[in-house]
């Protein structure tokens, strides 16, 4: 759901603070009003100086990571949200994104750990519990998804994208357990 992922990247945004490891040689702050005000070009040129200028700022890499990811620029989200995540492991936006990125690139096996580890560090988020589900079904790990999943659905019993995706497990579940489902076959 796009509307939910651009809360998730608004309060990803509002997240991070760079007050934390001492002033950056250019303002943070502007970079981040950059990004959130959708001029990720220059907020990627902005974020980019503010890493090589501080390498040892974390939340410059997730927020770098986050201007790739806007511009559908996957490679780079995925390279660069490791960095800050090695500096700074309990950043749990950076977690997500890049398991979303992982995901969107159809390397669904390398997006499970790092959107597991996001559920460990934010459990009431729907995008983390979906998109881990959506991994695990595409493994066919189904009894997996199907619970990654149902967690999704109890935080938002109406995001249907979930219940879809539930229903695709559910109907797995019951085609190997040798159900008659052609009836069910038909809506998906």
């Amino acid at each position: 759901p796009t509307h939910v992922m651009t809360a998730l990247i608004i309060a990803a945004i509002l997240s991070v603070s760079f007050g934390q490891s001492g002033s950056p040689p250019l303002s943070a702050e502007a970079a981040a009003a950059e990004l959130a005000a959708g001029r990720y070009a220059e907020a990627e040129r902005d974020y980019r100086r503010i890493v090589a200028a501080n390498p040892q700022m974390a939340e410059a890499y997730t927020n770098l990571g986050l201007c790739y990811f806007l511009q559908k620029q996957y490679p780079q989200a995925i390279s660069s949200f490791p960095h800050g995540l090695k500096l700074k492991p309990d950043m749990a936006n950076a977690w997500l994104f890049l398991g979303i990125s992982l995901f969107d690139v159809n390397k669904p096996t390398e997006a499970i750990p790092p959107l597991h580890r996001y559920t460990l560090l934010k459990p009431t988020d729907v995008q983390g519990h979906t998109y881990l589900g959506m991994s695990l079904l595409s493994r066919e790990r189904f009894r997996e998804a199907a619970g990654e999943l149902s967690k999704a659905r109890m935080i938002d019993p109406r995001d249907t994208e979930v219940l879809y995706h539930l229903a695709q497990c559910y109907l797995h579940l019951a085609r190997a357990k040798g159900a008659d489902v052609r009836g069910l076959e038909v809506a998906f």
